[in-house]
């Protein structure tokens, strides 16, 4: 039998673990389509995103609702708010009796 360290025996089988099994070692595999090449002069594709909040409508002043509107939105306009050059800010609200987060443009 095995002591824990505190006085208090271990029965055998929990006492001595099974061997770790060894690591499995990585071989590289060939890669399909050949080698990487860089290529410079590639034009970026535009955008495919569609924003579901009006941000790039909204001016100082303006707002919008969400009815049940998520948590997250509070980190998003931190965030925006953060890295763009305009400010927002979140308030939970009520609105003709429905619950929602609405959202300011400040600057």
């Amino acid at each position: 039998m095995s002591s824990n360290g505190n006085g208090n025996h271990i029965p055998g089988s929990m006492a001595s673990l099974a061997p770790a099994k060894p690591k499995r070692k990585w071989t590289r595999r060939p890669r399909e389509g050949g080698p990487i090449t860089i290529e410079k002069g590639i034009p970026l594709p535009p955008p495919t995103h569609v924003s579901k909040y009006p941000w790039s409508q909204m001016q100082p002043g303006d707002s919008f609702f969400v009815p049940n509107g998520p948590k997250s939105l509070f980190g998003t306009c931190s965030k925006r708010t953060k890295d763009g050059p305009h400010k927002y800010t979140a308030r939970y609200v009520q609105v003709r009796g429905v619950k929602g987060v609405r959202v300011w443009r400040t600057e």
